[in-house]
C-alpha cells in the first residue's frame, strides 16, 4: 500500500510517494507566484481567525528570506537549502519548509531553489504555528557555509524591501574545525505573542541535516519562551520596531550581527542550566541544615527577576513611545 504525500515536512522522506507528486505545477503570474509559489492565488486571500486583528496591530507583514554568494566561484554548481521550522506554542514540532516541500497547505510560505529566497506571509500563517526557526545548509562534501564565497543571509521587509538583518557568512566565527559540523545554521527566530511577531538573530552551527537542525531549532524556540515568560525582551524585538528603527538610523537599537548570540544571550538573559543548578544548590542548603543561607540566596534571586521584569516593562513602554514618535515623523 502506497503511502500518500503528506503536508508536512517529512513528506519528502516518505516512501510511496507518486511521480505526479514530484512534478512542479504551473506558476501563477503573480507576485507569489514569480518567487516560486505553487499554490491558487485564491489561498492568500483566506486570513484564519486567529490574525483577524493581526493588520491592525502589525504593519509588517510579509517578508523575504535570501542567501547569495558568488555562484561563479562555483562553476560545477552547488548544493544549497534554505529551512523553516515550524513549531507550536508547547514548542512541539509542526512542519517544515525546504527542497522537498517547498510550500505549506496554505501558500504562507513559499520557497524558491532558484533564487535561494524563502517568502513568507505572517498574515496568513496556519493558526497550528507559533514559533518560525530559520536555517540553511550546504550540503558540497566538505564545505561548511561560512565557506561560501561572499555568501550572505538577507531578511527583508515585503518580499523586495530593504534588509531589516543581514548576516555576512564569512565572518561569523566556528569553534571546530570539521566542516560537517558548521555545514548548517540556524540563524534566526520568530515567534508571535499577542498578536505581534518577536525576533532574535541566533547564529548557532550544526550538521547539514534534518533532524540536527529541528534540535537546535527546538532548543531555540524553547529558549525564546523562557525568556518571554521571564519578562526578558531586550534581545526579543518586535518585526514592526526593527523596521521602523530601520527607517531612522539614529533611533536603531537593535543589535547588529558583528556580535555573536552566545555573546547577546551571555549579556542579556538567565542560562537557564546555570539557573537550574542555582535552585539545585538551594535546596542542598536548605536539606543540609542551612536553611537560612539558601534562604537568602533565593530571595536575592527573585529580587534580580523581580528587577528583570520591571526593566522589561519599561523597555516595552520605550518601544511604544518610539512608535508614536515615528508614527509622527512620517505624518
Amino acid at each position: 500500500m502506497s503511502t500518500r504525500r503528506l503536508n508536512s515536512g517529512y513528506s519528502g522522506y516518505l516512501g510511496g510517494s507518486s511521480a505526479e507528486d514530484e512534478q512542479l505545477h504551473v506558476r501563477s503570474d503573480t507576485f507569489y507566484g514569480r518567487l516560486g509559489s505553487t499554490a491558487r492565488d485564491k489561498a492568500h486571500d483566506v486570513i484564519p481567525t486567529r490574525r483577524v486583528s493581526f493588520s491592525q496591530l502589525s504593519s509588517l507583514r510579509k517578508i523575504c528570506v535570501r542567501l547569495s554568494f558568488d555562484e561563479d566561484a562555483y562553476p560545477g554548481g552547488i548544493d544549497i537549502d534554505i529551512f523553516a521550522l515550524l513549531f507550536d506554542s508547547s514548542c512541539s514540532f509542526v512542519d517544515c519548509i525546504f527542497y522537498k516541500h517547498p510550500e505549506d497547505a496554505g501558500g504562507s510560505f513559499s520557497l524558491n531553489q532558484k533564487t535561494n529566497s524563502l517568502a513568507i506571509d505572517l498574515e496568513a500563517v496556519p493558526d497550528t504555528c507559533h514559533s518560525i526557526i530559520l536555517a540553511a545548509a550546504v550540503y558540497t562534501t566538505g564545505m561548511s557555509i561560512t565557506e561560501l564565497e561572499s555568501g550572505v543571509i538577507e531578511i527583508c521587509e515585503g518580499f523586495m524591501g530593504p534588509a531589516l538583518f543581514s548576516i555576512s557568512l564569512q565572518n561569523l566565527e566556528t569553534n571546530t574545525k570539521d566542516a560537517a559540523d558548521t555545514a548548517g545554521l540556524v540563524f534566526f527566530g520568530l515567534s508571535e505573542f499577542s498578536g505581534k511577531w518577536r525576533c532574535r538573530s541566533l547564529e548557532r552551527f550544526c550538521k547539514a541535516e534534518l533532524p540536527s537542525l529541528m534540535k537546535v531549532a527546538k532548543e531555540e524556540t524553547q529558549q525564546i519562551e523562557a525568556d518571554f515568560a521571564l519578562g526578558d525582551l531586550k534581545n526579543l524585538r518586535t518585526l514592526d520596531f526593527v523596521a521602523r528603527t530601520n527607517e531612522h538610523p539614529s533611533l536603531i537599537l537593535r543589535s547588529t550581527s558583528g556580535k555573536s548570540s552566545g555573546d547577546e544571550k551571555k549579556h542579556f538573559s538567565i542560562d537557564p542550566e546555570k539557573l537550574e543548578k542555582l535552585h539545585s544548590r538551594i535546596s542542598s542548603l536548605k536539606n543540609s541544615g542551612e536553611s537560612a543561607a539558601g534562604s537568602k540566596l533565593e530571595s536575592r534571586l527573585s529580587a534580580v527577576e523581580d528587577e528583570q521584569r520591571r526593566m522589561s516593562r519599561q523597555l516595552t513602554q520605550i518601544e511604544h513611545k518610539l512608535d508614536m514618535l515615528l508614527e509622527g515623523l512620517k505624518g
